[in-house]
């Protein structure tokens, strides 16, 4: 209700855990904080205003302030066994395929691989198995992950995933 100093509500702004931010002022009410690093995923965050704030025009705060949030996890795969361009790889291996959230889905449509090997998959938390049936020795393997597997609620892979290997 109060126009606001932005200088002086700088002085009384925080961010915790601690994190540098630019607040710039939108209009006489309403102010913009951005950070000037990249947020922590899945870390939460607090911006608190302290109740002894007070411009030069004597506005003030009357209490403290304080709103939190918590940055979204990017759903991404964290890591694959076999490794991308591993040799080697014996015959009766799975295809391990770790994400950084359990819960995604549509992951059949999204899986292929060349040359094609019938199998199944296991699904155990984060990790997908892909069991194959057979595969050949001397063969190099062309695994893809679509970019449109997900999990509910957050946004897909940023692009697709390809992984080889060698037998």
């Amino acid at each position: 209700k109060t126009e606001l100093n932005r200088d002086a509500l700088l002085a009384h702004t925080h961010l915790n855990p601690e994190t540098p931010f630019k607040l710039t002022q939108v209009s006489d009410h309403e102010f913009r904080i951005n950070p000037k690093n990249t947020l922590k995923e899945k870390q939460v965050y607090t911006i608190q205003i302290d109740a002894a704030y007070k411009d030069e025009n004597s506005a003030s705060v009357e209490r403290d302030f304080s709103f939190a949030f918590q940055v979204k996890n990017q759903f991404k795969l964290l890591s694959s066994i076999p490794g991308n361009q591993q040799t080697g790889v014996p015959l009766n291996s799975g295809i391990e395929l770790t994400f950084s959230s359990e819960n995604y889905s549509n992951y059949e449509k999204n899986f292929s691989i060349e040359p094609k090997v019938e199998g199944k998959f296991v699904v155990r938390g984060r990790t997908l198995v892909f069991v194959p049936k057979e595969l050949k020795p001397s063969t190099i393997y062309t695994v893809t992950l679509k970019k449109s597997i997900a999990v509910k609620g957050t946004d897909p892979l940023k692009n697709d995933v390809v992984i080889q290997f060698e037998t």
